[in-house]
């Protein structure tokens, strides 16, 4: 069973921040972490079930990329929530 995983604003922009920044250092850099991000988008699509880091949060490591990628599954298991996608050497998010 696949389940639908929705990206929230914050993680977007989290995103686009890291696609700048890989990008200004190296041209396709930006691209790699973007296809780095979709491949571990589908397997939390499929396999959610990462240990919870705090409260209801989980996180996943990105693979390639020093970036970890918070999430919330639904309580009722239908759909995956995207709450920020951050360098590791960042503080964890108040989320």
């Amino acid at each position: 069973m696949r389940l639908d995983v929705r990206v929230s604003a914050a993680a977007e922009q989290d995103v686009i921040d890291a696609v700048d920044w890989y990008e200004s250092e190296q041209n396709g850099l930006g691209r790699s972490f973007v296809d780095a991000l979709g491949a571990e988008l589908e397997l939390l699509s499929r396999s959610p079930f990462f240990p919870v880091r705090f409260d209801s949060v989980r996180c996943v490591p990105l693979r390639k990329f020093p970036y970890l990628i918070y999430f919330r599954v639904d309580k009722d298991e239908s759909r995956v929530l995207i709450l920020a996608i951050l360098h590791t050497a960042r503080r964890s998010p108040n989320l």
